[in-house]
């Protein structure tokens, strides 16, 4: 947790930020191929990072200091001339309203930065504001930029919102890489991001808090192509030399996350069965069984096209399923839904008009099961207690998590209070 004890001044967005700049490095030759920038105010040393960030959040300036953080981290790249081959990482609090767009057009000259930018998105957000999370991660690859999950290991949001942020890169956290004897909690959260990269293998693993030859050791027995921490450098201002990089990090890859649309769309693709409802509720509740089963952080989502198929009885079960994992996300959508449905649901109420409205869908994903009902209604009469629907059951990873993202972008900001994150 942040130290509050010394808050920064109200007034800090008057004070001058600036960035210094970390080395990361390519385990396999040594050279450096970026950078992490990290916001400092030299006129007051006295400042924890940590803690102006946390007061930000607090005040409502958030958004404004977090675009200073980012025009600083461009304009610092540029002013010290880093060659375009070099890959520049910069912090980004997605939870807050601020776009990256104007950012991104940030130099002295008036240009932008010729060289590859990489988002880390920090672990806070992700479960705070999952839906803008997911629009921050794609205004990055509209703008050609990367997107990195920091601190992996910290904090288990992370294997929560993994598949919906689909990173490029991941950033395992300082403590899990000094780690000798993986606890099982450090143990599950590698098999997890073993599992991811198995699945996306063009991802990059880049091990953070490198500090001793021992750490590197670890490092690359983890898998890591990449590293940062204290034996390759502190943070501090970029060097007047650049050497040519061998290996450009992180070349330009097809953009992970597909364009917004209703789950149902992946009925166009597979051919779907037709169903009775009454089939449908025990499909749906073999999905919520298993999700029952899962020893990790799991996330179900669901939609009931009207808040009246949301009655007792499944807001009882789906309570439960909230309950399974101190890091379970569990969210329901109709019309008429409540934002509180239930103890530890998430309510997202529905339009009449909205695209969901006819679908039946439940997704449920863990860090090693996927698995979903996805269904369209055809429409029979409204009074047909076994009404019929176009279906299909797909276990298959790339068409769930597309069907979940779809509806974790329609999931904005919760009064959930956020874990604290040190810039």
């Amino acid at each position: 947790m942040t130290d509050r004890s010394e808050d920064p001044p109200s007034g800090i967005l008057t004070v001058p930020v600036v960035c210094v700049y970390q080395p990361i490095v390519d385990l396999r030759d040594g050279e450096t191929a970026g950078y992490e920038a990290l916001a400092r105010w030299p006129s007051r040393p006295d400042l924890n990072p940590g803690n102006v960030f946390g007061s930000a959040r607090d005040d409502g300036t958030l958004a404004t200091l977090d675009r200073a953080a980012q025009r600083a981290a461009l304009r610092g790249a540029c002013d010290a001339g880093l060659p375009g081959s070099y890959t520049l990482f910069i912090n980004v609090e997605a939870d807050t309203s601020s776009s990256l767009s104007p950012t991104a057009g940030v130099a002295s000259n008036g240009d932008a930065w010729p060289g590859r930018v990489v988002i880390e998105i920090t672990e806070r957000a992700l479960l705070v504001d999952p839906g803008r999370v997911l629009e921050i991660a794609d205004e990055a690859r509209a703008l050609g930029w990367g997107v990195a999950l920091d601190d992996v290991g910290s904090n288990p949001d992370c294997l929560t919102m993994l598949d919906f942020v689909a990173p490029e890169i991941i950033k395992i956290d300082g403590p899990l890489t000094r780690t000798r004897r993986p606890t099982p909690i450090h143990t599950a959260t590698l098999a997890a991001i073993a599992a991811y990269i198995e699945a996306t293998p063009a991802t990059e693993l880049i091990a953070e808090g490198i500090e001793t030859e021992a750490d590197l050791e670890q490092a690359l027995a983890l898998g890591a192509t990449h590293g940062q921490g204290w034996l390759f450098g502190h943070p501090a201002p970029l060097p007047h030399v650049f050497p040519a990089v061998s290996n450009r990090m992180l070349p330009l890859t097809d953009v992970r996350n597909a364009p917004p649309s209703p789950p149902s769309e992946a009925l166009k693709t597979i051919r779907p069965r037709i169903g009775r409802k009454s089939l449908l509720i025990t499909l749906s509740r073999h999905l919520e069984d298993m999700a029952a089963t899962l020893r990790a952080p799991v996330t179900v989502l669901a939609t009931f096209q009207d808040a009246t198929s949301f009655g007792p009885v499944v807001a009882a079960r789906f309570s439960a399923l909230a309950a399974t994992h101190s890091h379970a996300f569990v969210a329901a959508f109709g019309v008429g839904m409540p934002t509180r449905p239930a103890r530890g649901v998430i309510g997202v109420p529905l339009g009449i008009d909205d695209d969901l409205v006819n679908e039946w869908t439940i997704t449920v994903t863990g860090p090693h099961f996927f698995g979903a009902l996805i269904a369209r209604d055809l429409g029979d009469p409204p009074d047909d207690p076994d009404r019929r629907y176009a279906y299909t059951l797909t276990h298959d990873r790339t068409t769930v998590t597309t069907a979940a993202r779809a509806l974790m972008r329609r999931i904005h900001h919760r009064n959930d209070s956020a874990s604290q994150h040190h810039h």
